[in-house]
């Protein structure tokens, strides 16, 4: 089994089945997009997004010294359509990611035990973080090839 493959395996019990690495490289262009919609107040009243944490974050090995990959995970939050209540009153719709448990809880369990279980088998290093950590985690998503940024900026 290689280590790709393994460590596909324990990402799998965790239930995440979606993953995708991409080198730790700087992202020039993602932080000359990040800094161009920064200086254009497109990011007003989010006062952490400075040019300096906008540098840091378009590049992992800012994040994780020495490191070569990122690896890269999506997990589903599909989730049926609630049964109306019955009662006849019209509700509002809730959105099927805020359905359930919060997904920055559950990813992030998961992939601490991952990373645990990385530095265990691999000696290596590992940081897991979601999106709300110190990483452009969109534009590395898509350089791994997990999507591709639209307009919105959304993956």
């Amino acid at each position: 089994m290689t280590s790709r493959e393994r460590i596909d395996a324990l990402l799998a019990a965790e239930g995440i089945v979606l993953t995708r690495v991409a080198p730790a490289v700087a992202l020039p262009q993602a932080r000359i997009a990040a800094t161009t919609a920064l200086d254009s107040g497109y990011l007003d009243g989010m006062d952490w997004i400075t040019a300096a944490w906008l540098s840091r974050s378009t590049d992992a090995t800012q994040f994780l010294r020495g490191a070569r990959s990122v690896i890269l995970v999506a997990l589903p939050y599909h989730s049926p359509d609630p049964a109306p209540p019955g009662d006849g009153v019209t509700r509002g719709r809730i959105a099927r990611y805020a359905r359930g448990r919060d997904y920055h809880r559950v990813f992030e369990k998961a992939l601490r035990r991952v990373a645990k279980q990385i530095r265990q088998e691999f000696d290596a290093g590992a940081r897991p973080t979601v999106d709300y950590g110190p990483l452009l985690e969109r534009s590395y998503a898509a350089t791994a090839g997990l999507g591709w940024l639209g307009k919105s900026t959304m993956l």
